[in-house]
């Protein structure tokens, strides 16, 4: 029973982190900044770019933190509770889809 105590804080943590991550790069994503703030880098890029690529690398750490609030806190609950998990995974996933098409339909 204390290892269920310890592990679903830690699991909710990584979950309010990761949905952190999300909304931080889906504002910088969707607000379509093409600023430049490192024009000196080696890979130069606009805001939304450097968004749109941290949302695409991030579909599957996304999703081993909702297997894991899955398996840790929704398991035996309703089904639409079970499903609400992986609803921020869903929209990292549009997200990091909709780049994706815009960056390679505009080149």
């Amino acid at each position: 029973m204390k290892h269920k105590n310890v592990i679903l804080p830690a699991v909710l943590l990584l979950n309010t982190a990761a949905l952190a991550c999300l909304v931080y790069f889906s504002v910088l994503f969707l607000s379509g900044d093409t600023a430049v703030p490192n024009p000196d880098a080696m890979l130069p890029m606009q805001r939304r770019d450097g968004a749109g690529w941290c949302l695409t690398l991030g579909i599957l750490p996304m999703l081993g933190a909702n297997l894991l609030l899955y398996f840790a806190a929704a398991k035996g609950k309703s089904i639409w509770l079970r499903l609400a998990c992986f609803l921020p995974l869903a929209a990292e996933a549009a997200l990091a889809t909709a780049y994706l098409v815009m960056s390679f339909s505009a080149g």
